[in-house]
Order: C-alpha cells, then structure tokens, then sequence
C-alpha cells in the first residue's frame, strides 16, 4: 500500500536486497532450475530464513510453475 501510495519500496535496505531482486527476475523468467538461482535461493534462505516473506511468495510462484509446467506437457 505505502509503495503504490507514497512511493516507498517494500523491501528494507538489506545487504541481500540485490540478490533477492535478481532472484525474483529469474523467477519470473521461469529461470529458477538454473544451478546459479538455485544456489541463490539456498544462500538467501541461509541469509534471511526460509520464513522470509520475499522467500515465500517466490517459492509459491515456483511451485505454479512447475505445476503449470507439468499440465502443459
């Protein structure tokens, strides 16, 4: 709501800011079985936790995509 309102990001000035952003690119290109995201996705979770909400949300849209995946073959 404040980014849409205000403007404000969402996401707090952490260290791994980047690497969570360009994890969320590979996601969303449907990149996210590449060995390189995968190993991004392990240090993150180290990182920040597996209960982090970025963390979730794109374990989420993985899980949908694979399952899409898998109904289009």
């Amino acid at each position: 709501m404040l980014q849409s309102v205000m403007g404000v990001d969402p996401q707090p000035p952490v260290k791994e800011k980047g690497d969570l952003q360009k994890l969320t690119a590979w996601v969303d290109q449907g990149k996210y079985d590449n060995p390189e995201a995968q190993q991004l996705m392990a240090a993150l979770q180290v990182a920040l936790g597996e209960k982090h909400p970025q963390l979730q949300r794109l374990q989420r849209s993985i899980a949908r995509q694979k399952l899409l995946k898998g109904k289009a073959q």
